[in-house]
């Protein structure tokens, strides 16, 4: 949740997850962000199905985009969607994203590694690195679309 409020987002989507609470004075969310998420800056909307959030993605016109190391996978360097939100898919540290839930995705972007020390991120670091990188890109398009 913190790096999701570090990098400007404006929501999270939580599917499933049932054991923490993300709202009031819970001991799940850090103080901190209390109040960003009650305010709605960045509200958490969740879901009980899978189904239930990819219809939601989809009725919004928002694409759903895995990082994960898939033969179709873009660079995060190079990954952009010109004129459209984009919801982020973390997968698994272990196994990845799930292939019914790669199935949903309408894109995939990759972190590119230049060692050999592991093929998979912590999930909160490939997340950072992620929301970093397309962060920059939406500060692009939005001075460029300034400079026109």
């Amino acid at each position: 949740l913190q790096t999701a409020a570090a990098f400007g987002c404006i929501e999270i989507f939580v599917v499933g997850q049932r054991t923490f609470d993300f709202g009031g004075e819970s001991e799940d969310v850090p103080k901190s962000l209390t109040k960003h998420i009650q305010e709605a800056p960045m509200p958490i909307t969740r879901f009980d199905k899978w189904d239930e959030c990819v219809t939601h993605l989809k009725e919004r016109n928002i694409a759903l985009c895995g990082v994960e190391i898939h033969e179709d996978a873009q660079n995060i360097d190079d990954f952009w969607l010109p004129n459209q939100s984009v919801a982020f898919l973390m997968g698994n540290e272990g196994q990845g994203i799930h292939e019914k839930h790669m199935a949903s995705c309408d894109a995939f972007c990759k972190i590119s590694q230049y060692g050999g020390g592991t093929a998979s991120l912590n999930v909160n670091v490939a997340a950072s690195v992620v929301l970093h990188r397309y962060h920059l890109k939406l500060l692009e398009a939005c001075c460029a679309t300034t400079a026109e």
